[in-house]
């Protein structure tokens, strides 16, 4: 649609256009923001916020403030973070030990799975194989058979 009304021009709606909704909705979210205090207002003749200086200095400290609590919470469990995260890693190591070799006992049993549709005599490569992958994916399946 871009381009039919303006050829030529290269502006795409992504990233361009999304780029500036994204840039307008975080205005209107610190706008609101603001609104919703006391002390700003809206001036409608000059469509802008207005307020004391004090008032927007009073709030800029508060967001900065609101900021350095988040980042020391954060700091703060880091520590316990990292504790669970290594009580977790060989708990994972040996999941994948046992993923691993369930991956093993499918493959031999897939193997000796074809190798016994082979000696079949009325079915054909593509058959054997299809009935092979399909087999396999049903892991209970494959070892009934």
């Amino acid at each position: 649609m871009m381009e039919a009304n303006l050829p030529g021009c290269g502006i795409k709606a992504s990233p361009h256009i999304q780029s500036c909704v994204k840039w307008l909705k975080q205005k209107y979210c610190v706008l609101k923001d603001m609104l919703s205090l006391s002390g700003f207002g809206w001036n409608n003749e000059q469509m802008m916020l207005y307020c004391d200086r004090s008032v927007f200095d009073e709030y800029v400290k508060n967001k900065t403030k609101n900021k350095d609590k988040a980042i020391e919470k954060v700091c703060s469990n880091i520590g316990s973070i990292a504790q669970s995260i290594a009580t977790m890693v060989p708990k994972l190591g040996g999941l994948v030990e046992v993923l691993s070799t369930a991956d093993k006992e499918v493959s031999k049993w897939q193997g000796k799975l074809m190798e016994k549709l082979m000696k079949v005599d009325s079915l054909y490569e593509d058959q054997i194989i299809d009935a092979t992958m399909m087999l396999a994916s049903k892991h209970d399946f494959l070892r009934v058979f």
